[in-house]
C-alpha cells in the first residue's frame, strides 16, 4: 500500500511531468539523448541529489510516473542505480548527474598507484550527460566503487530503441588514481546492480505500460468503422481486456517487489516483477498496435514512444529468459518439499536492496 508521502511525491512529479513532458518533447530531445530543461526542474523540486529525503517506494512512484509520460530523463540511472554505488562508499556527491555502469567491471593494479578499469563492451547509460560515473569493480578479490569524472572521459555516443543514451567508450582502458577507488559496503556486488536495475526497468515499464493501454482505449473509443467505434466490435475489446489484464499484473509484481526490497527481503520479487512486466511488456506492445493499426506505426503518432521503452527495458538488467533461468534454478536446488514453503512464504534468501538504495 503507498504512503501518505509516496502519493504526495508521486502527484507532484505527475503535475510537474503534465505541464512539461510531451511526446514532441521527447522526440525533439532524442537528438542529444537528454530533456535538459526537465532534468533541471527536478533538481529545483528537490527529487535530485543525496539529500531528498525519498526511499525506494517513493522513487519507484517517481519511475512509474517518467514511464508513463515517456519523458526522456536519467532519475533511475542517476538516482537510483548511481546513488546507490555513491552512497555503498560513502561518497557525497551533492546535485551531480549520476550513472552506475550496468555490470561489475574488472580492475588491475598498475605503477604509480594507478588502477586501470577494463569498460570493454560496457554500453553506460546516459554517459555523455553524466558527471560522475560510478563504476563497481573488482580488484584484489575484493569489491571497489570507482568514482570518474564524465568530463574525463571520450564516450562513443549510442542510444537504446527508446532513443536513451547507452554510451561507450573511445578507449576501453580507462587509467583512475587509486585514491578514485572506494571500498564498497559488505553486500554490494554485482548481483545486487542487477536487482536494483531491474527493479527500475520494472516501475518504467508500468508507466510505459498504462499509457499504452489508456492510449489504445481512447482510440477505440474515437475511431469509427462500419458507423461505430472499433471499440464495440468484440475482438477489440478482447484486445483491450487482455491488456488491462496485463497491466494489472505487472503492477501487483512491482507492488510486492517494492514491498520485499523495503523490508530486506529477498531478490525473488525483483525476479517476478521483471519476468511479469518482461511478459506484460510484449502482449502489450503487439495488442496495442494490432488496435491503433497502421497509424500505430508511424512516428508522428504518440504509441511508438511508449511501445519503443517497452521493448528497450524489457532486455535491460536481464531479460524474461535470464530471471526465469534464476528462478528455477533457485526452486531446483531447495528441492521440491520445500517448493510450496517457498512459493507461499516467497523469502528463500535474505540479501534485499533496502539501505542502498
Amino acid at each position: 500500500m503507498m504512503s501518505e508521502t509516496t502519493s504526495m511525491v508521486r502527484d507532484a512529479v505527475a503535475r510537474l511531468l503534465k505541464d512539461r513532458a510531451s511526446p514532441e518533447g521527447t522526440l525533439a530531445c532524442e537528438a542529444d539523448g537528454l530533456d535538459a530543461n526537465l532534468w533541471d526542474q527536478f533538481e529545483l523540486l528537490g527529487l535530485r541529489g543525496d539529500e531528498t529525503g525519498m526511499d525506494v517506494g517513493d522513487k519507484v512512484a517517481v519511475l512509474v510516473e517518467i514511464g508513463r509520460a515517456g519523458a526522456l530523463i536519467p532519475f533511475a540511472d542517476s538516482e537510483m542505480l548511481g546513488r546507490a554505488l555513491a552512497q555503498s562508499a560513502g561518497l557525497a556527491l551533492g546535485h551531480a548527474t549520476l550513472t552506475a555502469v550496468p555490470r561489475c567491471l574488472k580492475a588491475a593494479s598498475v605503477d604509480d598507484g594507478h588502477v586501470q578499469i577494463d569498460f570493454a563492451g560496457a554500453a553506460v547509460p546516459w554517459g555523455r550527460h553524466a558527471e560522475r560515473v560510478l563504476a563497481l569493480c573488482t580488484l584484489d578479490g575484493k569489491q571497489w566503487v570507482a568514482g570518474i569524472e564524465g568530463a574525463a572521459l571520450e564516450w562513443v555516443p549510442g542510444r537504446n530503441l527508446a532513443g536513451e543514451p547507452r554510451d561507450t567508450l573511445e578507449a576501453s582502458l580507462v587509467r583512475v588514481a587509486g585514491e578514485q577507488l572506494h571500498p564498497a559496503n559488505s553486500g554490494v556486488d554485482s548481483d545486487l546492480l542487477e536487482s536494483i536495475g531491474a527493479l527500475c526497468r520494472c516501475a518504467s515499464t508500468v508507466g510505459a505500460l498504462e499509457s499504452a493501454m489508456h492510449l489504445s482505449v481512447q482510440y477505440a473509443q474515437d475511431r469509427q468503422q462500419f458507423g461505430k467505434p472499433i471499440g464495440h466490435f468484440q475482438v477489440i475489446q478482447s484486445y483491450l481486456a487482455e491488456m488491462t489484464c496485463e497491466v494489472c499484473a505487472a503492477s501487483m509484481a512491482l507492488e510486492m517487489a517494492v514491498m520485499a526490497a523495503t523490508s530486506g527481503a529477498s531478490w525473488e520479487e525483483v525476479a517476478v516483477a521483471k519476468v511479469r512486466a518482461a511478459q506484460a511488456a510484449n502482449i502489450v506492445a503487439k495488442l496495442a498496435h494490432q488496435v491503433h493499426g497502421a497509424i500505430g506505426m508511424t512516428q508522428e503518432y504518440s504509441l511508438q514512444i511508449w511501445t519503443r521503452r517497452l521493448w528497450s527495458w524489457r532486455e535491460e538488467y536481464g531479460n524474461e529468459m535470464h530471471w526465469s533461468r534464476l528462478l528455477g534454478n533457485r526452486v531446483i536446488a531447495a528441492g521440491g518439499d520445500a517448493f510450496w514453503p517457498g512459493l507461499s512464504d516467497a523469502r528463500m534468501s535474505t540479501s534485499g536492496v533496502e539501505g542502498v538504495v
